[in-house]
This record gives structure tokens, sequence and C-alpha cells, in this order.
């Protein structure tokens, strides 16, 4: 298994200023490649577009997308959050007051797949996380930093600038449920994080040894991240988590009802649509 560095990309750190410093903050987001249609859409089209052993290409395309989409959400997130801070916390005379409102992340971990490129009648094919023997996948890593001013105030910096500096690790655990094995766990170091507030990678998932006919083997993946440098790491640098968001990239048949969208999201109909998991690991099979 490895994994790919991502390629250059910068995003806003910092606004200075009164005033107007939260909106500049906001328009000087840099919203990535001018892309449209969802993540998922990009993958099925680098799936088809690419052969097999083009997975990094295939790689590359999806996290383009990623990166547009992840900053369009941002502009979106951070704009409201300025929003919701200029106007202050509806509150009760008996609620408490805290600390800040709304609550200010510092920083996230996303997990994006499996993802496979889909052949001809040979295979690989749907779903993407039910994968044979001698193929492979990949998922992609997101790590992602807050680019407004901390704790909505400005000029304060941003988390993105504070974190800039840091090296982190990102690493991909796996575990075989059916044979209660944990494989090597691939990483991959940002170092250092550097400019702007979106650092993606991917990582490789196979090829996996052939389990025995009629015994595949169930497969759970998640993403930790460990801040490693600059310099001794202790209590001045406590940063490390694990991925609770992941994306699966497949649409499954709603053979029974799939739970409701949130607000605002169409109705889907017959199909449970590419959607966030949260507090579920990435699961994936592997047949003979």
């Amino acid at each position: 298994m490895a994994a790919r560095a991502p390629t250059g990309t910068e995003r806003v750190s910092r606004a200075g200023g009164n005033g107007r410093a939260a909106e500049e903050a906001v328009t000087t987001i840099h919203r990535g490649p001018q892309l449209t249609g969802t993540v998922a859409e990009a993958a099925e089209t680098a799936a088809r577009v690419y052969a097999p052993e083009e997975t990094e290409e295939q790689a590359q395309q999806i996290m383009d997308y990623v990166e547009a989409k992840l900053s369009a959400r941002t502009e979106r997130y951070v704009q409201r959050a300025y929003e919701l801070a200029r106007e202050g916390p509806q509150l009760e005379i008996a609620e408490p007051i805290g600390p800040v409102f709304p609550l200010y992340p510092y920083w996230n971990l996303l997990l994006y797949g499996p993802f496979q490129a889909l052949g001809g009648p040979g295979g690989p094919f749907l779903p993407q996380k039910v994968i044979r023997a001698n193929e492979t996948a990949f998922v992609v890593a997101a790590v992602w930093r807050n680019p407004a001013c901390m704790n909505w105030v400005c000029p304060a910096p941003s988390a993105a600038t504070l974190m800039s500096p840091y090296e982190l690790t990102v690493r991909l655990e796996e575990f075989n449920f059916t044979n209660v094995a944990n494989p090597p766990a691939p990483a991959f170091s940002f170092t250092p994080l550097g400019p702007g507030n979106i650092n993606l990678t991917f990582f490789m998932l196979g090829p996996f040894a052939a389990p025995p006919q009629g015994q595949p083997y169930l497969f759970e993946a998640f993403l930790t991240a460990d801040v490693t440098g600059p310099g001794p790491v202790g209590a001045a640098l406590p940063f490390a988590g694990y991925t609770t968001w992941i994306f699966d990239p497949d649409i499954e048949p709603a053979i029974f009802p799939p739970p409701l969208p949130p607000p605002g999201v169409p109705p889907f109909l017959g199909f449970v649509p590419q959607i966030w998991q949260l507090d579920i690991p990435a699961r994936f099979l592997v047949y003979s």
C-alpha cells in the first residue's frame, strides 16, 4: 500500500482590519478548480475514463473535485458563522453562556471512498466497496483547517495559519473482521501542512490475498492523524484525531425505507444516494 503526496494548493488563512475583515476573509477563500457536479459524479466519470492501472490519474481527478467542493462548502459555512457571531446567541435567561458562539472548529479529518476504476466485461464492477482479490481500490484523505479568523473575531489569525507550520502524519488503519487481523497501516506525512486550509492525499487498498471461495473478507477502515512536529511534540501541540465523517460513493437500491434526508435535501426515489456517514468506518468486502 502507498500514499501519494498532494499537489500544491493555497487557501486564505488570515484577514486584517476590522469592520469588513470578516467579509474579506470569506471573499478571499480560494475556491479551487472551477468544477461542476458532485464528488460522486466525478468519481464515476474518472472510474470509466481511466484504466485500473491509472490509479494516480483517477485519484487526482477525484481530489480536484473534493478540493473544489470543500472550498465552496467552507465559504458558505464561514459566511454563515460570521453572521451568527455578529448576531450573538439567542439565550434564555437561565441558559449558560458558552465560550464562543458558534463553536469554532480548528480542523477536521475526512475520508472518501473506497473508489475503483470500473472495467469492461471482466470488471471491476459496482459497488466499489466490493473488491475482487486481484483488484485494487483507493481512498482519499482530506485534512481541513478553519480559514476564518480565530473564534470569528478579526483580525485574529485563523486556525489554518496557526497550524500551517505543523507536521501532520495521516495513517490508514484497516481491520480484517473475518480473520481478526490488523494489516500494516500505510502513512503519509505533510511536512508541513503549509499555506492554505485543505491538504489531500490518497491511499491504495490491495491487491489482497485471495480468501477461500465462499468466505470473503470483511474489512473496516478509517484515518488517524497526529502532529509530529516541528521540534519536540508535547503539550504545546495537542492535535490528534480520527475520521468521524466518511463519504460513501456508492448508490444502492433502497430495498428497505432509507433514512429521511436532512432538511432542504430533495427526496430520493428508489435509491439511497451517495451519503456522508457519521461515526461509521468505511466498510469493504474482498472476495475471490
